[in-house]
Order: C-alpha cells, then sequence, then structure tokens
C-alpha cells in the first residue's frame, strides 16, 4: 500500500503540476524567490537533516514572493459589516475563539497565538491571507463551528510557522482541525479528537452524513505538529466526523511532525491532495470513514516518514460500522 500511495502516472502528474501555484513549492516558505516549480520537481526537495529542513528551496511564500514574518502587530482593530460579519485586515494576532462570524480580508496576515476555537460561528478566510502559528497554536473549527477557507489558484491560503523564514522546521505549531457531526464508529458515537484534552470544544461525530465543517480549497499547511505530550503531535490537517457537504479539493500538508492527514470517522471527500515530506503517515484513516480520496500524491521524508498510506477502521472492533 506503501508503494502504491507513492506512485503517480504521468497523466496525474500533469494534471497535478499545472493545477495550481499551492502545488508549485514543497518548501515555499523558506524561500523569497518569485520564481516557481511544481512539488513533483524532485530537485527541489532534498532533505539533508533528520528535522526534515530543505537544503533547497523554490516558489513563492503565500503565493506574494515574499515572506511575512515580522507579522503580530495589529494594525486593525476590525470592522463590522451590514451582514454582521466582523472583518479583519492587515496584521494581527488572534487571541481568543472566534465566537462571531468573521472574515480575514485578501492580503491580511493572522498570527495565531494560543489554540483558537471556532465555535457557533463561521470563519471565512479569503484567498491570498497568511496564517503564521506560534509554538502551542493551532486552529480547530469546532462542531459547532465552520471553516471557509477557498482560495485560488493564484492566490492560496497558506498556514505555517511564525518563526523566520530558513528557521522553520516541523512541530514549529498545532496544525488544522475540522471537526463535525457525521457518523463515525466508536461507542456512543462521539469521540474527542486526539492530541487535546478532552473538552467540548474537541469532541465529534454524531448522525449527520451531510454535515458541513466548511470548505479547504487551494490551502497549505506547513511545519505543523506541535508535540503536546510525549507521542502525542497534532498533524498537519487533521479532520474529524466530517460530512459529505464539506469540501477539501487542492490541499497541501508539508513538513509536519506527524501525519499529513488524518480523517477520523465521517464521509468527507477529498481530491487533489499533496503530502509532501511528513514525519509519520502520509495518509491516515481511522473511525469507519467512509469518504473517497481522488489524486493523491505523497511523498515521504527518507529519513523518519513511515507508512504511505495507513488505514484502519477501527482498531479495537474491525466489525464497527461503519466500516472503512
Amino acid at each position: 500500500m506503501k508503494r502504491a500511495s507513492l506512485c503517480l502516472t504521468a497523466r496525474l502528474a500533469a494534471v497535478l503540476c499545472a493545477s495550481s501555484a499551492l502545488l508549485a513549492a514543497c518548501d515555499s516558505s523558506e524561500s523569497s524567490s518569485s520564481t516557481t516549480k511544481p512539488v513533483s520537481d524532485a530537485s527541489t526537495t532534498q532533505d539533508t537533516a533528520a528535522g526534515g529542513t530543505d537544503a533547497t528551496s523554490a516558489g513563492t511564500d503565500a503565493g506574494t514572493g515574499t515572506d511575512t514574518t515580522s507579522a503580530g502587530t495589529d494594525t486593525t482593530t476590525g470592522s463590522d459589516t451590514t451582514s454582521g460579519a466582523f472583518e479583519q485586515s492587515g496584521s494581527f494576532d488572534v487571541t481568543a475563539d472566534i465566537t462571531k462570524d468573521t472574515v480575514w480580508k485578501t492580503g491580511a496576515v493572522a498570527t495565531l497565538t494560543s489554540h483558537i476555537h471556532i465555535v457557533g460561528a463561521t470563519l471565512t478566510i479569503e484567498p491570498g491571507v497568511t496564517i503564521l502559528g506560534k509554538q502551542g497554536s493551532s486552529l480547530v473549527s469546532t462542531k459547532t463551528g465552520k471553516l471557509v477557507a477557498a482560495g485560488t489558484k493564484a492566490q492560496p491560503i497558506v498556514f505555517t510557522s511564525a518563526k523566520a523564514a530558513g528557521s522553520r522546521a516541523p512541530g514549529d505549531w498545532g496544525g488544522l482541525v475540522l471537526l463535525g457531526q457525521a457518523p463515525i464508529n466508536v461507542d456512543g458515537g462521539t469521540e474527542k479528537i486526539e492530541g487535546y484534552q478532552a473538552s467540548d470544544l474537541t469532541v465529534y461525530g454524531g448522525s449527520n452524513p451531510d454535515h458541513n465543517c466548511g470548505t479547504l480549497q487551494y490551502v497549505r499547511v506547513e511545519f505543523a505538529g506541535f508535540e503536546l505530550a510525549k507521542d502525542n503531535e497534532l498533524n498537519g490537517i487533521t479532520l474529524g466526523g466530517c460530512g459529505a457537504a464539506t469540501k477539501v479539493d487542492y490541499i497541501q500538508s508539508h513538513k509536519g511532525n506527524d501525519d499529513g492527514v488524518e480523517v477520523f470517522g465521517g464521509t468527507v471527500n477529498l481530491k487533489h491532495v499533496i503530502v509532501s515530506q511528513t514525519d509519520d503517515d502520509g495518509l491516515d484513516w481511522d473511525y469507519g470513514w467512509t469518504g473517497k480520496a481522488q489524486f493523491v500524491v505523497i511523498q515521504q521524508n527518507k529519513l523518519t516518514g513511515d507508512m504511505g498510506i495507513e488505514a484502519d477502521s477501527n482498531k479495537n472492533n474491525m466489525d464497527a460500522t461503519p466500516r472503512s
């Protein structure tokens, strides 16, 4: 299965390499060059250290050609729109849970300072936004919240380390988590997402196979996987109990300290997925995920990578339903 996950046909390569600036660089945040190369160009992804940092890099940073590492100074207090949504632009710190419909405007640089939860609200991230994660931070869309992060080919949305370009490494910050109310195959039908302390904010699962966790489109997540405790790291992208109405298309998880993408149950479909140089598995699923994955390319970290694909249904009860 591992060998199969790494096999890419010429036709699929052409589809992916022509698809997006999102896929243009395996280590885009480490370079200020405006030259882009497809992720399939192996010459741009040679590891030289066990930590997974690259000796070479290519592409633009966050689709702008420059690296924004001095963010954190709030240049705007935001404004309420007639629709009731709170809009933020410029550079700002995110220090509290998001409990009101919020829009991060194109070109904004948002710095996560802790574990931020979206609760009972929708966070909309417009194309071209950069999200910087400090150590000990993550973004979690709870089962009552929704994240709509829809970038474009020209302006992807990038989640990356708040450290300066050139010093970024796997595990610099937590990662991106979407939780929903679709079925999972555990006793009681709900579970807390791994990596966090149990609370109402980390519970996922339910009885709605069509639940909508939101949208991830032209989104890249880099240098995630902060270790919360020994052998307990966050994934680059985690989907827990997300339903079929959730849209995940053109995403990349790069240089994470754990899995690139992990899916816990639900019915969400994945399409056009790149996982590059993660320290554990490329794509991992558990708890009866019954969605589909199409056009998935996985490049392992040659020093620490584990499985290209790790596929489980329920390790404790293989007859539990729904069954992957």
